[in-house]
């Protein structure tokens, strides 16, 4: 997908990262505040639709600061789109082998701390995230994020 196209009242800036179920684009809404399009594979989306819901499900009934919001969901002659809040920063995965990023001890702390809190909230909602992975952390320096739960359950 291109930038500049237009996903519903989304412009879409960029590719952010794929994988097996679908691919992530950084968009904007109308105002200009970043949100994230999260594009389902047609074909999983067809073959397994009530298993495609469990992310939307699950992530309407969180709210924590450190995993994205769902904003919305969009469907379009180009896909089955979920709009997420975008959460700034880069994955550990990101950091540790592109950026060669070190971290400090208050840094380990700190993704640990929150990345805990996360955890024990999810769970308090009997949920489990399912694909806890660096790939799936995000770091800004300041808030750690917990993302893509596409494997998430309930328990």
């Amino acid at each position: 997908m291109t930038a500049g196209k237009r996903i519903g009242d989304y412009t879409v800036d960029t590719k952010l990262g794929s994988g097996r179920y679908g691919v992530c684009f950084l968009a904007r809404d109308s105002h200009g505040e970043k949100v994230v399009l999260k594009r389902f594979r047609r074909r999983l989306f067809q073959k397994n639709p009530p298993g495609s819901h469990h992310e939307a499900v699950i992530l309407s009934g969180l709210d924590h600061p450190s995993i994205p919001e769902l904003l919305g969901v969009v469907h379009e002659r180009e896909g089955y789109f979920f709009v997420l809040k975008y959460m700034p920063g880069h994955t550990l995965r990101q950091l540790l082998f592109r950026e060669h990023h070190i971290f400090t001890e208050e840094d380990i702390f700190r993704i640990g701390a929150q990345l805990s809190e996360a955890l024990v909230y999810i769970h308090s909602r009997s949920v489990v995230h399912g694909d806890l992975s660096i790939s799936n952390i995000v770091d800004d320096g300041h808030r750690t994020g917990l993302l893509d739960f596409g494997l998430a359950r309930y328990r």
